[in-house]
């Protein structure tokens, strides 16, 4: 769950519930897992002082943007 961004080239997204479906206590061990299993790199929101949430950036192009949502879904879903 996340906002649409107000100018800025990143996205701060809500991942509560997803921390809490791979089984992890901060948004840190997330981004850390998503990033060696899934290759998908992010900043914790505990850099920002918000468990609980990432840090997208949307620098990229509309098709890697793509790519990358559909490799964090599929790093979800592999642990429902």
């Amino acid at each position: 769950k996340c906002e649409k961004p107000k100018g800025a080239f990143y996205l701060f997204a809500n991942i509560k519930t997803a921390m809490h479906i791979v089984g992890v206590a901060s948004s840190e061990e997330f981004a850390l897992k998503l990033l060696e299993e899934a290759g998908v790199a992010t900043v914790s929101g505990e850099n920002f002082g918000c468990n609980g949430f990432l840090r997208l950036s949307c620098a990229s192009s509309e098709e890697e943007l793509r790519e990358a949502a559909k490799c964090i879904k599929e790093f979800i879903e592999s642990y429902l």
